[in-house]
């Protein structure tokens, strides 16, 4: 998302509620933080219970590995297939033959059932959940069976590069076949956030999967860390998609000194489609661009968009219309070239009054309180990536592009509307543009089920077949 994972900026909210999220972790209001046990005439072998404990819950084809750290003190529960690890128990105490114990608001049971194993139960959208866990046994790890394993079918090389106007090194990976010298390359480039050259998120490694099968076809692929991870030195900080282009530009100039006969194009995720684009006009073009769910439309629109697609769940209907069409201008004033004091004070008040014309039950949705929520918004002008984020305008650079663009979005994201595709071919005047939606795919080009965010985590496929198998065929048809 994706550096989300992920392009999922909903600023304003504390807390995130769907019926897929096991262990509901709001922080929206304190909690008890203080262990009680209560006496109970029910015999109870306690210290049976010390101990660490995992098991795996299965169900509607997801795996999650649950694991349980009992102290004599305090309890802890993970379940990192939602991101959780090492939560502590609020409460806990003795019941019948076995022990309640209480997570945020949400109440587990445990028993001794079999020596060494003990039972875990408790009820998930309406539903019973049962789980054995076994004392002693390692917290498995979760499956992502597409993960790219150690082979010798090609070459992989580690490099690094240098952004010279930034004087930035940069380090990544070239993969190659090991049989030819590709003639064509493809530079993958991350979304937002602080990424990896595998663009790692929920253990997912979707760049090392796509390079993988890309090498395999017969193209070369370099893909690198983000400035300030991994092995690429820099930093994150004050840095804007502009910078990231830059750094993009650079590699294009490495791949071309190294393989001078080589015709090499971008490919970006989220964000990284829109550094794609400026970075066209950086290198004096590119031999073809393939954007995953990559920006067609102003950002301000898409974020609003995003907005609106996520707070469908968990807020009533007046109150998304209600709040999107309010949202607009606080964004728009973000991305504005007006006086930072001036920007502020707008946007503070703008963001209370938003807040406070939400129906109350709605309200809580994004903030504890009006004041809680101007602050979250108005902070957004001291951020230098968002003040450039939200003043960009795809139009402007799709309309310069001349090489061949592949865009692909999957049907269920909703963090860049599938109806982005339209603005890219709309746009892209003088490109040869082919659109595709791919039915059933998330943000991450993954078959989803609930379609929501902690799903992206609970999911096993980390990149589907179908935008594989699309991409190579299109670069194919390309005559790459």
């Amino acid at each position: 998302m994706a550096r989300l994972v992920l392009l999922l900026f909903l600023f304003c909210l504390y807390s995130c509620s769907t019926s897929s999220t096991l262990i509901d972790d709001t922080r929206s209001s304190p909690m008890p933080t203080t262990e009680q046990t209560i006496v109970s005439t029910t015999v109870v072998d306690s210290l049976y219970f010390l101990g660490k404990w995992s098991g795996d819950l299965r169900f509607d084809g997801y795996h999650l590995p649950m694991g349980i750290d009992w102290q004599e003190e305090a309890i802890y529960i993970s379940n990192p297939a939602q991101g959780t690890n090492n939560l502590k128990a609020d409460t806990f105490y003795i019941s019948e033959d076995g022990f309640t114990v209480l997570f945020k608001k949400q109440t587990f049971q445990f028993k001794k059932i079999n020596k060494g194993q003990m039972s875990m139960d408790f009820e998930d959208a309406e539903v019973t959940r049962h789980i054995i866990l076994d004392k002693d046994k390692p917290l498995a790890d979760q499956e992502r069976p597409q993960t790219p394993q150690p082979t010798e079918d090609y070459f992989i090389d580690s490099i690094t590069f240098v952004n010279e106007v930034d004087e930035v090194t940069l380090a990544g990976s070239i993969t190659t076949p090991k049989n030819q010298v590709p003639s064509t390359f493809a530079i993958m480039l991350t979304g937002s956030g602080a990424q990896d050259r595998d663009e790692t998120i929920f253990h997912h490694k979707p760049f090392a999967v796509i390079a993988d099968r890309l090498t395999r076809s017969g193209f070369g692929v370099l893909r690198y860390d983000d400035r300030g991870i991994g092995g690429s030195q820099g930093s994150q900080h004050n840095s804007t998609s502009f910078d990231f282009a830059q750094d993009a530009a650079a590699a294009y100039q490495y791949i071309g000194t190294k393989y001078p006969d080589a015709k090499i194009g971008f490919m970006g995720h989220s964000e990284g489609g829109m550094i794609a684009q400026i970075a066209y006009s950086l290198v004096n073009g590119a031999a073809f661009h393939i954007y995953l769910a990559g920006p067609g439309i102003a950002t301000v629109d898409l974020m609003v968009k995003q907005n609106e697609l996520y707070l469908k769940d968990i807020m009533s209907e007046d109150g998304v219309q209600t709040y999107i069409t309010q949202l607009r201008p606080i964004f728009e004033m973000v991305g504005s070239s007006e006086e930072l004091s001036k920007k502020q004070d707008v946007i503070n008040t703008k963001a209370k009054l938003l807040y406070n014309s939400l129906d109350s039950t709605d309200a809580v949705k994004v903030a504890p309180s009006d004041m809680a929520y101007a602050m979250s918004m108005s902070s957004l002008v001291y951020n230098k990536w968002m003040t450039f984020f939200f003043d960009y305008e795809p139009q402007q650079y799709l309309s310069q592009i001349t090489c061949p663009i592949l865009a692909l979005n999957g049907s269920e994201d909703f963090q860049v509307d599938p109806a982005n595709l339209a603005a890219i071919k709309r746009d892209a005047i003088q490109a040869d543009v082919t659109t595709i939606e791919l039915e059933g795919l998330n943000h991450l080009f993954q078959h989803c089920k609930l379609c929501t965010l902690p799903e992206y985590n609970m999911l096993t496929e980390t990149f589907s077949e179908e935008a594989l198998s699309t991409m190579v065929e299109w670069l194919t048809s390309k005559g790459f």
